[in-house]
């Protein structure tokens, strides 16, 4: 993800000086709050292999394992769903000579993201009149990133 950009430059010195600022290629690969997330949910899943003295896993297969175990436990405890997200896209970050060797894993955050839909809040809006939209939304409406996607943009919140 992009934080800045570069407009125009004259001068390599005046470039060179703001491509510095912007950090390297690699550290703009990714936003700096999502390699914290990253690194914060990768630390919980070490952590979890420490508490149950489980050693590191040595092969894709048994990383897989020990990581669809730990999306259970994860789905047990009523964790967020998000926590299992991360806790992929960090080991993916981290480590990706296993991106697409952990097919179980993905697997059961496909059956979590089935069972278990985003959050959406419904707001009844019975007093104002935009809110008994006809058709689809029928005099409900949410407040969510998910309003644009659905054409629920012209909706409006209280």
């Amino acid at each position: 993800m992009v934080r800045a950009s570069i407009v125009h430059v004259q001068d390599q010195r005046q470039r060179q000086t703001l491509r510095r600022q912007l950090g390297s290629l690699n550290l703009n690969l990714v936003k700096r709050i999502t390699v914290a997330r990253y690194a914060e949910h990768f630390n919980r899943f070490a952590q979890h292999l420490q508490d149950t003295n489980q050693p590191w896993p040595n092969s894709p297969e048994e990383f897989d394992l020990v990581v669809s175990e730990y999306l259970e436990i994860l789905w047990d405890l009523g964790i967020p769903k998000t926590s299992a997200t991360y806790t992929l896209a960090s080991i993916h970050y981290y480590m990706p000579q296993l991106k697409r060797k952990l097919p179980r894993s993905w697997q059961l955050k496909a059956v979590w993201d089935k069972l278990e839909l985003p959050c959406i809040r419904w707001l009844f809006l019975e007093d104002r009149p935009e809110g008994h939209v006809a058709g689809l939304f029928g005099g409900l409406q949410w407040s969510s990133p998910y309003r644009r996607a659905f054409g629920a943009s012209n909706l409006r919140l209280r």
